[in-house]
């Protein structure tokens, strides 16, 4: 052991105290005019273009790399108007290397010249584009796009497909610039094949919209961008899977099928399942298992509708055993020299999900406490059918004009039974309720939109305008039965329940938007917004005893609701170098109207004036290095089902009512992010503090009476506030295939609700430490990741109780990929979550999962996999939580252990784009040291429509683009 770490030693002082080599040279052109002052130049190693250092020229053009190793090495230099040059050299000892004066050719000469082996750059940045050359990151035959871009500096792709590129979530994928089978990202990078992969691009974008009105927000976007010989035929893979569990049989099946043809291309993407192979988004499991609504926010985005049913829940994120099927197709082309472009898509979905769970909850009062234990088991159907058509027309080389319609059904079925009971502090029973329901329901949805683009011949003016009008239709139907016994001190009572209910409602959504920017001089700008958004509701909630045709009154409504905001906008922006800075203000005209015809309700909001200001700061002390403050406000309505004085005896034990005399709440938000990209030095840092505050928020007030029961509405009140924050931070090593993360999230909030009408008040504290470590040797390769997570609370209605919760846990991915013998991937997690005086149930466990992959034929197109899920059976569905004055543990059926195995052939017919240009280059025989890289402009990253804005790669100025 003691020579192990003598020998480690000597390593380790050798690379310390080694001075190495030096590199230098100097850039010039022909002419001898241009000084190339800040061109940046990369050491590469020349066999496979992996980046080893990154400088900028000096103001005479000079450049020197220090500490080089002994090797062969490629410095590639770059700049403005020229073609980039390359340089081989070797280092055979120790001493520093002078290469003299390299020319630089300007592109237009280099045009007109027969030149070039075209070798391009592993990593490029344009702007805020980064773009990785795919050849130049080794993956083995067979792989695809989500294997390459696991082997991306600065990309990370988790278990379940989410990819990460420069500590940001990516937002949208691409592939070649347009959508790809909609907004599921894993259809793209889980089945087209990484070899017909040219390069990836990601870079941020906003809307022209968001762009021209001076907001901040943006997407991470990454653009797939195809080889010209996958760009011609047909790609495919069709894979078929089962395993057996210990008390349930699985299975999958997927077909995957894509034509490339010029501009045209159409597919279509199946998938049958009951096992996690199911692979729906998070966003589509909550609406497949919450309702079947939706609705409108003050800003006129789809958020949540009236509710339609009482039984409007969330199962959760990975809760229940689901079986679904999913059919998806699409079709796009241009025509008349992409001056008109066409998106066609449809698709159909169903999914049953079928979950049992149990539940332990206390509730902290004032002067005792309320055990609740609840048993659930939920059947919940849902099937969708939607369809949408778009097309966009380049009215001139200034003006766009794009028309979209889209329509929608869904169809529901639920059964439900639930059984609860409640105990006091002493443990004796108060009440019991068991319930037993059944909703049938169908939605149709009907959704139109238009924009308009003008750009000038002043490139910083701009004129747009959008419309949207959407209508949702909602029916549905329940049966439903309820046995509740409830006691106390002196007396008992019961109550049996067996009613229908019938609910109608209809909705519709106008939104309109207007948009000017008006440059003032070069530094200076005006920026001028109007918007209209008005949402109308009409429902009808019928409540009735079985057998019987008259409903009862204090159980059904029929009611109306309008909400409408008027908002006029006007900001003064400045740009000048490296900073950007915004003021403005916001006029909103706010009208609100309700009304219930079986109470004979009718309020009428006054008209709601108010002005809220708008301020934005960026600093962009580097190319992808930016710092930005800004400040924003927002009013919230209240929705129809907090104001509505309806009963909802769907849980008699725990009633909700409504409160009319809710008012607007106010929120403010002040944001400080970070965001500094150094990528060829691979390294990035994201940071993000966030301070929020609300008035007149909207929070629960609750009654307990001496049985246990409870009866909660909404009501409005302040002191509701939080700080957050996150800083992530990714570094890749050079000389060494290591990559090192650590994320560090802390949280305080301050929550406020009312208890038997006594104000509560709730701090919360919450720290998670995430560190992580990646090997890449090629062939293999190791993940190690590990989370640590403290939460700390204390309540004011219950000075007893104090929160201190430790959560932490650790998950090891192994690798080996081997084309001659097999792949083998090892998954390892392990959580621990300790009991305390709060959480009395022991939730550790430790999840082992595997599987062993060999290819049929030497192109890996047919693959043959066997594997297990959770070896030792010890996966669990649980989850814990504190919130004000409630503690809650959940345990659910999730997939434990099973063994499977599966066959996949991927299949494709793809025609070679020979034809080359002028800008590819025409290869001849040249020496390494005469070899010069080209490569064609290309055109700036671009991507779909989002609803109806246009995304943009975000530019500054001041920043000179390659």
């Amino acid at each position: 052991m003691k020579n192990y770490l003598f020998i480690l030693l000597v390593f380790v002082s050798s690379t310390v105290f080694s001075q190495g080599a030096s590199i230098k040279g100097r850039l010039i052109d022909t002419s001898g005019i241009e000084k190339f002052k800040n061109a940046s130049v990369m050491l590469l190693n020349a066999y496979n273009n992996k980046l080893i250092n990154f400088t900028r020229t000096n103001a005479n053009g000079e450049f020197r790399f220090v500490g080089c190793d002994t090797g062969y090495f490629k410095i590639v230099a770059s700049a403005s108007s020229f073609a980039d040059m390359a340089e081989y050299v070797t280092v055979a000892k120790m001493k520093d290397i002078n290469l003299g004066s390299l020319n630089m050719i300007r592109t237009f000469e280099l045009m007109e010249a027969v030149v070039i082996n075209a070798k391009r750059a592993a990593i490029e940045m344009r702007g805020d584009t980064v773009i990785y050359t795919a050849d130049s990151f080794k993956t083995f035959e067979g792989a695809n796009v989500e294997d390459l871009l696991r082997k991306l500096p600065g990309v990370q792709v988790d278990r379940n497909g989410k990819i990460t590129a420069q500590g940001k979530t990516v937002d949208r994928v691409l592939v070649d610039g347009e959508e790809f089978f909609g907004d599921d990202a894993s259809i793209a990078t889980k089945n087209l094949n990484a070899r017909n992969v040219d390069a990836v691009k990601v870079y941020d974008a906003q809307s022209s919209d968001a762009k021209a009105s001076g907001d901040a927000a943006t997407l991470k976007v990454m653009d797939i961008r195809l080889k010209d010989n996958a760009k011609q035929g047909w790609i495919g893979k069709l894979t078929l899977g089962g395993a057996k569990g210990k008390n349930h049989d699985l299975y999958d099946a997927k077909l995957f099928v894509n034509h490339f043809q010029k501009k045209e291309r159409f597919g279509i993407y199946g998938i049958s399942a009951n096992s996690p192979e199911v692979n729906i988004s998070w966003s589509d499991k909550r609406e497949f298992t919450n309702n079947i609504n939706s609705s409108f926010d003050g800003d006129g985005n789809v958020t949540s509708y009236f509710s339609g049913s009482d039984f409007d829940y969330w199962l959760g994120y990975s809760q229940g055993l689901p079986m679904g099927n999913t059919t998806y197709g699409y079709y796009q082309n241009k025509f008349k020299n992409d001056k008109i472009s066409l998106n066609i898509n449809g698709g159909y979905k169903d999914l049953l999900l079928d979950t049992r769970t149990e539940s332990r909850t206390k509730n902290l009062l004032s002067n005792n406490t309320i055990d609740q234990l609840n048993s659930n088991t939920v059947k919940n159907y849902k099937n969708r059918a939607d369809f949408g058509i778009s097309t966009e027309f380049k009215l001139d080389t200034l003006t766009t004009l794009g028309i979209g319609v889209s329509a929608n059904q869904d169809n529901l079925i639920n059964e439900q039974n639930n059984d609860v009971s409640s105990f006091s502090q002493e443990g004796f029973r108060l009440n019991t309720q068991s319930t037993k329901s059944t909703v049938e329901g169908t939605s149709k949805g009907f959704g139109t939109s238009m924009f308009f683009r003008r750009n000038f011949a002043n490139k910083d003016k701009y004129f747009g305008a959008n419309f949207s009008y959407g209508q949702k239709n909602t029916e549905n139907t329940t049966d439903f039965e309820s046995n509740v016994y409830a006691a106390d001190s002196f007396n008992a009572s019961t109550q049996n329940f067996a009613q229908n209910k019938n609910f109608n409602g209809l909705a519709n959504s106008l939104n309109a938007r207007a948009f000017y920017y008006q440059p003032v001089n070069d530094e200076f700008r005006i920026i001028m917004n109007s918007s209209f958004n008005s949402e109308t509701q009409a429902s009808e909630k019928f409540t009735f005893n079985k057998n019987e045709v008259v409903y009862i009154d204090s159980l059904s409504s029929k009611a109306d609701y309008m909400n409408s905001k008027f908002t006029n906008s006007l900001a003064l922006g400045y740009k000048k170098g490296k900073i950007r800075f915004e003021l403005g203000a916001s006029h909103n005209l706010i009208n609100l109207r309700q009304s219930e015809d079986i109470r004979g309700i009718n309020l009428k909001q006054d008209p709601i004036s108010f002005i809220t200001p708008t301020f934005e700061f960026s600093y962009r002390y580097y190319t992808q290095g930016n710092l930005r403050i800004n400040y924003y406000n927002n009013i919230q309505n209240p929705s129809l089902s907090a104001i509505q004085p309806i009963i909802d005896n769907i849980n008699p034990i725990n009633l909700n009512i409504g409160n009319p005399d809710l008012k607007n709440s106010n929120s403010h938000s002040l944001n400080f992010q970070l965001y500094d990209n150094r990528t060829f030095k691979n390294r990035y840092i994201w940071a993000n503090l966030s301070l929020n505050t609300t008035q007149n928020a909207f929070v629960s007030s609750t009654e307990f009476n001496s049985k246990g029961q409870s009866v909660t509405k909404q009501v409005n009140s302040n002191g509701v506030y939080g700080i957050n924050g996150n800083l992530y931070y990714y570094k890749k090593m050079n000389k060494w295939p290591l990559n090192l993360t650590l994320n560090y999230q802390p949280s305080f909030n301050n929550y406020t609700n009312f208890i038997n009408n006594i104000k509560n008040v709730t701090q919360s504290w919450s720290q998670r430490f995430s560190p992580g470590i990646g090997l890449d040797l090629e062939v293999t390769g190791i993940d190690v990741k590990y989370n640590y997570t403290i939460n700390s609370s204390k309540a004011s209605v219950f000075q007893n109780f104090t929160n201190n919760n430790t959560l932490q846990g650790w998950e090891i991915d192994l690798y080996y990929n081997n084309p001659k013998y097999f792949d083998l991937e090892v998954e390892i997690q392990q959580n621990t979550r300790p009991t305390n005086a709060v959480f009395k149930q022991n939730a550790n466990n430790f999840i082992l999962s595997a599987n062993i992959s060999r290819h049929l034929d030497k192109k890996r197109n047919f693959v043959l996999t066997a594997g297990v899920y959770d070896l030792f059976n010890q996966n669990l569905g649980y989850s814990r939580n504190v919130y004000q004055n409630t503690i809650t543990e959940n345990t659910f059926n999730t997939f434990t252990q099973f063994f499977y195995g599966r066959i996949s052939w991927r299949f494709n017919k793809l025609g070679a784009n020979t034809k080359k240009t002028a800008a590819d280059g025409l290869k001849i025989d040249a020496k390494p040291t005469d070899e010069i890289k080209t490569e064609a402009p290309s055109e700036e990253p671009k991507a779909e429509p989002v609803k109806d804005d246009k995304l943009e790669p975000v530019k500054e100025e001041g920043v000179k683009k390659k």
